[in-house]
């Protein structure tokens, strides 16, 4: 597929899906972003920067127009002669979360140490010194430096002034402030922050797996657990799949990133591990 193809069959899904989510009569630009994403491919692969590029591209021809949304969200509007009749919505394939304690070794922050992903199991370990055995693997998370790259880009195509939104960004709990800041301005584009979102990690993840020969069964949910959904990963919505004590163990290290130095002084922590860390000769 050359990029005039790409174009076209980005259209096509387009129009052929369009259905507006606002009084306009516009489509969100995160809602066809996603669907041309994840049924015709990565614009960057075309030689696109930024999925608005595509959209200039389109405009350019006279296919659509672009603008705000009454929630002040970026939409779009298919011209006059190009609009479809109605068909059905076309499905993108089902989507698979990764498993909660995979989501967490690759994005969290914290906490420090190297990470490692076992060949077979798909068992997580974080905080780690050294290699720990030849089954497992290194992880390389996502730099945290990328992620809040993305969320900035993520405004610049639709059409928000990334001014509104800096400090959060920057901010040390970005990855909570920012798409419940999102969710006030407009739920749309919170949605479509959580599906670029899982979709960016999302194929990372498979990257790396490519990299490092890691059968890419291990780090998903089977789609026996996972429940069809239009948000991301099962950290962010601290959602546990399954009876398994590692997917527990990941969202319980998930939700202790997120509290702040306030709530960690008011959690209990076993005196035995405290003393572990401070006074480990207390233990000899």
């Amino acid at each position: 597929m050359n990029t005039q193809d790409y174009l076209s069959e980005s259209f096509r899904i387009i129009s052929e899906n369009f259905r507006s989510n606002d009084p306009t009569g516009g489509m969100t630009v995160a809602s066809a972003a996603y669907l041309v994403k994840r049924i015709v491919g990565n614009y960057r692969d075309f030689g696109f920067p930024r999925f608005k590029d595509v959209l200039a591209t389109l405009t350019s021809e006279g296919r659509l127009r672009t603008g705000t949304n009454s929630k002040d969200a970026f939409s779009l509007w298919l011209t006059e002669g190009t609009v479809p009749a109605a068909k059905p919505i076309q499905n993108p394939d089902r989507f698979r979360p990764l498993r909660n304690q995979v989501w967490f070794a690759f994005i969290a922050s914290a906490p420090a140490g190297k990470r490692f992903l076992h060949r077979t199991t798909g068992e997580t370990r974080v905080g780690c010194s050294e290699l720990i055995g030849e089954s497992w693997v290194e992880i390389q998370p996502i730099p945290t430096g990328d992620e809040r790259q993305n969320a900035r880009q993520f405004l610049e195509e639709n059409g928000v002034d990334e001014t509104e939104f800096q400090e959060v960004i920057d901010g040390e709990r970005w990855y909570v402030d920012f798409p419940q800041h999102l969710a006030a301005k407009s739920p749309h584009l919170a949605i479509g922050w959580k599906r670029e979102r899982s979709s960016r990690v999302i194929d990372y993840v498979r990257k790396w797996c490519d990299q490092n020969n890691v059968d890419q069964e291990v780090v998903f949910e089977s789609f026996a657990s996972a429940k069809p959904s239009n948000s991301i990963g099962l950290a962010e919505s601290a959602r546990i799949v399954g009876p398994t004590r590692d997917g527990l163990r990941g969202v319980l290290l998930e939700a202790l990133q997120r509290m702040s130095t306030d709530d960690l002084l008011h959690f209990s922590i076993p005196a035995s591990h405290l003393i572990a860390v401070l006074r480990p000769d207390l233990l000899r």
